[in-house]
């Protein structure tokens, strides 16, 4: 299936044009932070990124002594998200809160489209936590296991959609390697609004089957209106002991522990980015902060230097780079 993706050629244009209007420059004055400072969230509210976002920023505005402003930029897999980035002073009062698809993924997917290279211009502050994806169907769907979900695909070919965040976000790529191994078909149903919308649509039954983090579909497995069939971890999960992992299921290898990291402009001012990284690290030895996300069942995952996080970051684009050669999504580059 191929998609459209001509919307995204003038925010690459707008990306490169403004990214080079204020690249090279650095703006720290005083002591910082001096004023408010912006965390762009690039999904809609309610989705695992939204919730780690407002919760460790909730606790880092005690340390840093100025708000942090929590912003939703939703669209193009996250890019609209990077676009208001790019948009801002490198003075290091705009900040990202985002995961593999928007600083990782995206910008390997569509390198002719994005007029500078993420992979040296953002610049990771600090990994935050990480949450496991979880393949949920809709409650009226007739699956109760992964057994069941591959037997009905096999039997009703094109029948099955599955939602995503967006074409080439990682929940469409685990589905697509889940589809692949036993060699049988089901339709792609992104939402670009985000985690929340889509997990809606498989309520709503738009779609039937989806895999996302725990985070995101614990509202609505809570309501009964989606039903959790596999984890997509190693090791069962404590909140669903009874619930199996692909691996036990005969699926090992399959599915993206999600994280969530904060990233800026390479350009920052460096006393900014150990500022805020300094600030994270903080929020997450808070019991409140810990407890709010253990609710969620998202687990804090710190990197505790600038450089770790370079380390991370770089192993993250080694990881995709191959993952994209196990399973090539036809993409209109």
């Amino acid at each position: 299936m191929r998609h459209d993706h001509r919307m995204w050629r003038p925010l690459a244009a707008l990306l490169g044009t403004l990214w080079l209007a204020c690249g090279g420059s650095a703006y720290a004055q005083g002591k910082y932070p001096e004023h408010p400072i912006k965390l762009i969230v690039p999904y809609g509210p309610g989705g695992g990124t939204d919730i780690v976002g407002r919760i460790v920023a909730d606790h880092m505005r005690q340390t840093l002594g100025q708000p942090i402003l929590v912003e939703n930029k939703p669209g193009a897999n996250g890019l609209v998200g990077l676009q208001e980035l790019a948009n801002a002073k490198p003075d290091g009062y705009t900040f990202i809160l985002a995961n593999q698809t928007v600083t990782v993924i995206a910008p390997l997917l569509y390198p002719k489209r994005m007029a500078f290279d993420a992979e040296t211009a953002l610049a990771p502050v600090v990994r935050l936590a990480q949450v496991p994806n979880i393949v949920v169907v809709n409650k009226d769907f007739p699956v109760k296991t992964l057994a069941e979900l591959i037997d009905y695909a096999k039997k009703n070919p094109g029948k099955v959609g599955y939602t995503s965040t967006g074409v080439g976000s990682f929940p469409h790529f685990d589905i697509e390697l889940l589809a692949k191994r036993p060699g049988v078909e089901m339709i792609h149903v992104p939402n670009a609004k985000g985690a929340a919308a889509s997990v809606q649509d498989l309520a709503t039954g738009d779609a039937q089957v989806g895999m996302m983090n725990v985070a995101t579909a614990l509202p609505q497995i809570r309501a009964g209106n989606v039903r959790p069939i596999a984890l997509a971890d190693e090791q069962r999960h404590p909140d669903y002991p009874d619930l199996p992992t692909l691996g036990e299921q005969g699926y090992p290898g399959i599915g993206t522990v999600q994280w969530f990291a904060i990233f800026t402009h390479a350009n920052a001012p460096k006393e900014a980015i150990e500022a805020v990284q300094a600030a994270a690290l903080k929020a997450l030895e808070a019991e409140t902060t810990l407890a709010a996300l253990k609710r969620q069942g998202i687990t804090i995952a710190p990197t505790r230097s600038i450089e770790e996080a370079k380390r991370w970051v770089a192993s993250e684009y080694a990881h995709w780079r191959q993952m994209f050669k196990e399973v090539p999504i036809e993409i209109e580059r």
